[in-house]
């Protein structure tokens, strides 16, 4: 047994020839599936760099605001270039965030039950579907 990205248990396909699939808790053949839908989410996780970025420039603003209508001294200069340059660098780090690519397969048994299957590696659900498509004959 693998657990893929989700923790889903399941047998790689690739290293067991058996006829029959574990997804998760479900254990089926490759002839029960009855449809399929091979899909792809490709996500940035980016989220929290940019919220960084932005706490970083609105402090380096307001200490900006502060000196500019004077009533803070014009050494507090130094903190807004050392809070704009942690912005910057920051949003350079945001911008350089490699996309995640997930594949999905979601299969619907021939008794009704939905079953989704989550990869990062494309060749795993390629071998899923030359599976099932050569249980049902088809290739």
């Amino acid at each position: 047994m693998s657990r893929n990205v989700y923790g889903q248990r399941f047998v790689h396909p690739a290293m067991y020839a058996r006829d029959e699939l574990t997804v998760g808790g479900a254990t089926f053949g490759y002839d029960e599936v009855a449809t399929y839908e091979v899909s792809e989410l490709v996500e940035r996780d980016w989220d929290g760099q940019l919220l960084c970025s932005a706490a970083y420039g609105l402090a380096s603003a307001l200490f900006l605001i502060g000196i500019l209508i004077g009533s803070l001294d014009l050494k507090f200069l130094i903190a807004v270039v050392f809070l704009a340059s942690i912005c910057l660098m920051s949003i350079n780090d945001a911008l350089g965030t490699k996309p995640v690519t997930l594949h999905i397969l979601e299969m619907t048994l021939n008794d009704g039950r939905q079953v989704r299957f989550v990869d990062a590696d494309s060749h795993v659900v390629v071998t899923l579907v030359a599976r099932i498509d050569g249980a049902r004959g088809w290739s």
